[in-house]
């Protein structure tokens, strides 16, 4: 079974960082990047256009980001 991640940051810095982090440390998994919470929830939700994700993943997640912080994000997951 392959874990996939989930990135939510509105800094692309911040995930290129994340991703160079876990190539250097020979994590091979793979990256789905979202630019906010918005992005994030429809990609879980399989309503984003062009990206996808597979279950089961893990989601690393900015909390201070526009349109939808990741404190809304977390909330509408939770609910």
């Amino acid at each position: 079974m392959t874990v996939s991640i989930l990135l939510v940051d509105d800094d692309d810095v911040a995930r290129e960082a994340m991703i160079r982090s876990l190539k250097k440390n020979q994590i091979h998994i793979p990256v789905i990047e979202a630019e906010d919470g918005f992005v994030a929830l429809q990609i879980i939700q399989g309503t984003h256009p062009e990206l996808k994700i597979e279950k089961p993943f893990i989601i690393f997640l900015d909390l201070n980001m526009p349109r939808m912080d990741g404190f809304e994000f977390l909330n509408l997951v939770r609910g």
